[in-house]
């Protein structure tokens, strides 16, 4: 849901034909450096959509894996936990069987 609302407000700073912002406008008026006002704004609207976007998407993917590989173990233990729970009702049906053979 971040990635979207990021995505939307960095598109609509990127393509606005105006400045947002008046008192940005204003203070620029009297700076004598820097890009002017409106390339300032893309500018920053650049910056918000694709470094922005893609450290959410690297937040998303790196949280996906771990949760995937979570789930995955968590698959694996049970297994593993059925699995020894089926041998160990062998093994202990297995001695049972043994145990009156031999009395």
């Amino acid at each position: 849901m971040a990635m979207i609302q990021n995505l939307g407000l960095a598109l609509l700073i990127t393509t606005s034909s105006d400045a947002l912002y008046e008192t940005y406008e204003r203070l620029a008026a009297i700076r004598e450096w820097g890009p002017a006002v409106l390339l300032d704004q893309q500018i920053g609207g650049g910056v918000m959509w694709v470094p922005g976007t893609m450290m959410l998407a690297i937040a998303v993917l790196v949280t996906a894996y771990f949760w995937a590989d979570h789930e995955g173990f968590r698959g694996r233990q049970m297994n593993l936990v059925r699995e020894l729970e089926e041998r160990s009702a062998e093994s202990g049906a297995s001695c049972t069987t043994q145990g009156l053979r031999n009395a």
